[in-house]
């Protein structure tokens, strides 16, 4: 059974998320296609894979007290729209932040933009990584997810997690500089750095 051929990368997606919600995560991992070990890429071209979840650094953050372990990629094909219908509204939001761990980044965008009305906590680990990388139209999405009624919960998560947040922010300059500052050459007008801006406004409310 592929339950047991694939019991780390299993366990590793359950130890992505609270430890409240395991039977969530299980329902989810019920229907991801651990069968299909052929990937699609996005130019076309086909990937054989051995694993599906990335066993090598694993982002640990403190999300309420509670230790999750965030996979650095995923590399799983989507399942279907009869099966992903299948799952509670709950289990929708966690299928959501899984696959903004997937290896392609339009699969990310895809993921994210079904996030912009979701407040649950357990979202933040998973979108604040994505400021800490380079592609602009995810960041373009964020900008938009990332809205006052959630601002709490992310000054929460970042006040918890201050290390991993300085090391964000620096990539996140370091892709500008790379790749956008051509095109913006103040820093101040970059997407991600508004986004870095509202953020630790934030966090600046949230120490007070």
């Amino acid at each position: 059974m592929f339950w047991d051929r694939n019991f780390e990368d299993i366990e590793r997606i359950v130890k992505a998320f609270p430890s409240g919600l395991e039977n969530d995560v299980r329902a989810v991992i019920g229907i991801l296609p651990f069968s299909e070990r052929t990937l699609l890429l996005a130019h076309g071209n086909i990937r054989h894979v051995d694993f599906f979840v990335a066993e090598y650094k694993p982002l640990v953050f403190n999300l309420r007290d509670e230790e999750v372990k965030v996979p650095y990629r995923i590399y799983l094909n989507e399942p279907t729209d009869d099966r992903i219908a299948t799952l509670s509204e709950l289990q929708h939001v966690i299928l959501h932040c899984l696959y903004l761990r997937h290896h392609n980044g339009y699969i990310r965008q895809k993921h994210l933009e079904k996030l912009s009305d979701k407040t649950e906590t357990f979202i933040c680990p998973f979108t604040v990584q994505l400021l800490g990388e380079y592609v602009l139209e995810i960041l373009l999405v964020m900008e938009n997810l990332i809205t006052p009624s959630v601002l709490e919960d992310y000054a929460e998560f970042l006040s918890s997690n201050i290390f991993y947040w300085q090391q964000t922010q620096s990539r996140m300059v370091s892709y500008w500089n790379e790749y956008y500052r051509k095109d913006v050459p103040r820093l101040a007008d970059y997407v991600g750095k508004r986004l870095a801006d509202r953020l630790n406004a934030a966090l600046r409310a949230h120490r007070r």
